[in-house]
């Protein structure tokens, strides 16, 4: 059996209030850490699994959490009060750093993590190996997995044609 499990974000943010960034902020980070915890947990969970995949992996950063790169579209769309809010986060970018002590709490943990997943591919892909509590997740190239997850829906697929089919080549080391 495969399995695809895709927690979106959206593309586009209504934000009106900081309390909004915030909370949007500490969701993204949170997101991200269960991503991370998902590839042994369902291995473990789900006995029937071989093959998976997961995204988006990376963190998504919107115009609020960067300093550089905002459209002048973002700028007319802020009312007043959060637009000088948004200016008085930049001001402290600009003079303690962008991962400073002095940036709000939020954005340094959501940069943190962008950070951290910069180098991960966004849709990743891993082939579960072992049996019972031996079950574990091992990260393979994205055609592989396709590969994979190809016969397991064809129509003739059997169980037992997976296995063996595991190959080191398949590990995706970057």
């Amino acid at each position: 059996m495969h399995f695809s499990f895709r927690v979106n974000t959206s593309k586009t943010y209504d934000v009106t209030t900081t309390a909004d960034v915030t909370r949007r902020r500490a969701a993204e980070v949170r997101r991200v850490d269960i991503l991370r915890a998902l590839p042994d947990a369902l291995a473990r969970a789900l006995p029937h699994v071989r093959v998976f995949s997961l995204g988006p992996c990376k963190a998504a950063l919107n115009e609020c959490d960067r300093l550089v790169g905002r459209s002048g579209e973002f700028w007319e769309s802020l009312n007043p009060d959060f637009c000088a809010v948004i200016k008085a986060q930049d001001a402290v970018d600009e003079e303690w750093g962008e991962m400073s002590s002095q940036v709000d709490e939020h954005l340094r943990e959501l940069r943190r993590r962008a950070d951290e997943t910069a180098g991960l591919r966004d849709e990743r892909w891993w082939w579960v190996e072992g049996e019972g509590e031996e079950r574990r997740s091992i990260e393979i190239w994205k055609e592989k997995g396709e590969w994979a997850r190809d016969v397991i829906e064809s129509v003739d697929f059997q169980p037992g044609d997976l296995t063996g089919m595991f190959s080191n080549s398949w590990r995706y080391d970057p």
